[in-house]
């Protein structure tokens, strides 16, 4: 399981980014409180990327999708 945060200047700085996933699965997007979640997986690999201010986040690992919405969660005090 891993957790990466990224800090950057300013939104400008932050990379575009890509996902890895099964050809056969589309990304997923998912909105809450005013925060996109994008949702892929490849190889049983579940991943969770957002942007909050001037933070990247992506959390990604071989867990159920219910267990990545409590990871997820957890960062803003649920």
């Amino acid at each position: 399981f891993v957790i990466r945060i990224s800090y950057y200047p300013d939104t400008a700085s932050m990379p575009n980014f890509g996902f890895e996933k099964n050809d056969d699965d589309k990304q997923e997007e998912v909105k809450k409180d005013g925060i996109t979640y994008w949702i892929t997986e490849n190889f049983d690999v579940l991943r969770v990327t957002w942007k909050d201010g001037n933070c990247l986040y992506s959390t990604l690992g071989m867990i159920s999708r219910d267990e990545m919405d409590q990871v997820v969660n957890s960062f803003y005090g649920g």
